[in-house]
């Protein structure tokens, strides 16, 4: 059990090391969320998410003690890099003494089933799905009081995250009520605690959001979303379905048949492995973590209510602990080397960008121009801030969306985004760009 618990331990590590080496969280929202903060000096808190500040506080720190551009984005970076570590390592001295065996659910979930979206490592949505599961599982192992309340101040860290974690914690308040034990007053307290939130959450959620959340709960963005995410679905929601049945048969197997069982758990996780870095490998696919990682929640969900289902019924048989050590260190290396494969696919794209901006003779490019970043995840309005944050504080050209280049035409005025204001140059120094503006014909 030891070696097992060093392999699982140390590929999510590396994984986390590998995508801040990278810089990986700076893909889509996360250069703008950088620049924001280094521009502002405030913490950086996007539809009114509160918790993403404090997500954020590590780099707040390092830029004001040492106002490095290098320090600030590898703790920016490091910080979400490491979620997925944290929260399995959390999980594991939750149940380590007495329930190991449900560990097997936080790994597939975050191991698995989020492994592709971390390409987008910044999702709140994907954030809430990893951290989730410490709480439940500090639910179903119905720790002490000092861990209640703990847990019940975790609990307003993700409802203050993202919509999706009133699921979770409905969740977590009926286990919670499913596995106390009579007349055990506190842990009813803390179901109702729990229920609360949830409640109090969803209630903001339909009276109270701010616009960005209302257009997501609309029917037709949801189902746009869905039709442009759904081939993102398709292998977790298959590959959950198969493991419960074969989860489902383990008992009734005679002792001839329990190998093939243990053969037959271990193959999923390879072949689903395997699509996964293939998929990683392919910069076109990366686009299909943005929408279908808001529905994650879903397969997610199913794999909470069999553990609380497990939990309830606590199954014992050979194949119940020694097929899930096994299956653990598969998918755990299934997760580091797709993490791997993401960083040194972004490490490539970023560095032929940083290239071509300290190459270019221009103040401004076009982004239209740069054909190459087609098919890319550059191809994104976040690279306009992620250019600026490749050449360091004074970066000497800039990229220019139409919009941004109609904006200065008109007045003056650069926006790294539209719904922002002028860009102030705070921290970094831009060359003016009205001094030179012309486009360049890319010869790639």
């Amino acid at each position: 059990m030891a070696w097992a618990n060093k392999i699982v331990g140390a590929a999510f590590l590396v994984s986390a090391l590998a995508a801040a080496w990278a810089r990986l969280p700076l893909t889509f929202d996360g250069s703008y969320y950088l620049i924001n903060l280094l521009e502002s000096r405030q913490l950086v808190a996007p539809h009114g998410r509160l918790t993403v500040a404090l997500l954020t506080l590590p780099a707040q720190i390092i830029v004001r003690l040492t106002e490095s551009l290098e320090a600030t984005t590898t703790a920016f970076c490091l910080t979400y890099a490491l979620i997925p570590f944290i929260s399995i390592l959390a999980c594991w001295l939750i149940v380590r003494k007495t329930q190991i065996e449900l560990m097997i659910w936080p790994i597939i979930s975050i191991g698995l089933l989020s492994a592709a979206s971390q390409t987008n490592q910044l999702s709140e949505n994907l954030i809430a799905c990893q951290l989730a599961w410490p709480l439940l599982l500090n639910v179903l192992t119905n720790k002490g009081r000092l861990a209640t309340t703990l847990s019940l101040l975790f609990a307003g860290f993700l409802i203050l995250l993202h919509p999706v974690s009133i699921v979770f914690l409905g969740i977590a308040s009926v286990a919670s009520f499913l596995v106390r034990e009579r007349g055990q007053r506190a842990a009813l307290i803390y179901t109702l605690g729990l229920l609360a939130l949830a409640l109090c959450r969803l209630a903001q959620l339909l009276f109270t959001s701010n616009d960005y959340e209302q257009a997501m709960l609309k029917s037709t963005s949801l189902l746009e979303t869905l039709r442009t995410g759904y081939s993102g679905l398709i292998l977790p929601i298959t590959f959950v379905s198969l493991w419960l049945v074969l989860v489902q048969l383990r008992t009734p197997l005679s002792i001839k048949f329990q190998r093939l069982w243990l053969v037959g758990t271990a193959a999923l996780p390879l072949l689903a492995g395997v699509l996964i870095i293939i998929w990683s490998n392919n910069l076109r696919f990366w686009y299909q973590c943005l929408p279908s990682s808001r529905f994650l929640f879903v397969p997610i969900t199913v794999l909470m209510l069999y553990a609380t289902y497990e939990k309830l019924t606590e199954p014992k048989s050979f194949t119940f602990k020694d097929g899930r050590i096994a299956l653990s260190c598969a998918i755990a290396i299934i997760f580091a080397s797709a993490t791997l494969v993401q960083s040194f696919k972004w490490s490539a794209c970023t560095g032929k960008l940083q290239a071509e901006l300290l190459n270019s003779k221009e103040t401004t490019i076009n982004i239209e121009d740069l054909q190459w970043l087609r098919g890319t995840p550059l191809n994104h309005w976040s690279v306009v801030p992620l250019a600026i944050i490749l050449q360091g504080r004074t970066p000497k050209t800039i990229l220019l969306t139409a919009e941004a280049r109609k904006q200065i035409d008109l007045d003056g005025t650069f926006k790294t985004v539209p719904w922002e204001g002028k860009f102030t140059n705070y921290y970094f120094k831009l060359p003016d760009p009205t001094s030179n503006i012309h486009k360049i014909q890319s010869n790639r």
